[in-house]
């Protein structure tokens, strides 16, 4: 549903609800976005409730505040939760996307559960020069992630390690180390 209310100052209302929804052709789970906000001197400015959601095992949440004009794109996460039968994980510190001048930049976020598993994202910078950016993880249960987007799991298994990026021109460096453990694969178990 879409309410918007027109004056000096536009204010809308959205609630996108989607069902079992496919992109590119690859089935995703049941999506939800609610977002208010206004609209005044060519900006956009409100909050956000988005989740991901399996009727069998777990969900992904996020809300926040953003702000979108032509020049720049801000999107702050205050909450974001990865939620499984098996543990959940909790955004420990908010942070930023901010889009401007044909350059991406995420500050660091990083969930935790509390008993040690963690995931830990950032992308420093990203544009046509340069290209920046790691991800670390520790105990990360990757069929409760397979489940909360596609609703069924491939395989399973806890992934541990941290893999870094850094290009400027033509200059790459890639560097990582990761270490999928408890793996289970149709009826097989497998060890790393």
């Amino acid at each position: 549903s879409v309410d918007i209310n027109v004056g000096e100052t536009l204010f809308y209302l959205t609630d996108l609800q989607l069902q079992e929804p496919i992109l590119s052709g690859i089935p995703l789970q049941n999506l939800s976005l609610k977002t208010k906000g206004d609209y005044r001197e060519g900006i956009a400015k409100g909050q956000y409730d988005f989740q991901f959601s399996s009727p069998l095992e777990g969900r992904i949440e996020q809300s926040g505040t953003y702000q979108v004009a032509t020049d720049f794109i801000r999107i702050n996460t205050s909450e974001l939760n990865l939620i499984s039968n098996y543990r959940t994980l909790t955004l420990e510190e908010s942070f930023e996307l901010r889009y401007q001048d044909d350059s991406l930049h995420v500050d660091t976020l990083r969930i935790s559960s509390g008993d040690g598993a963690f995931m830990e994202v950032g992308v420093p910078s990203i544009s046509a020069d340069e290209q920046r950016g790691f991800v670390e993880v520790n105990d990360l249960n990757i069929a409760a992630i397979q489940n909360s987007l596609w609703g069924e799991t491939y395989f399973e298994g806890m992934l541990s390690g941290k893999f870094n990026i850094d290009r400027q021109g033509t200059n790459l460096q890639a560097t990582g180390e990761v270490l999928l453990s408890e793996i289970y694969f149709e009826g097989a178990d497998f060890d790393s």
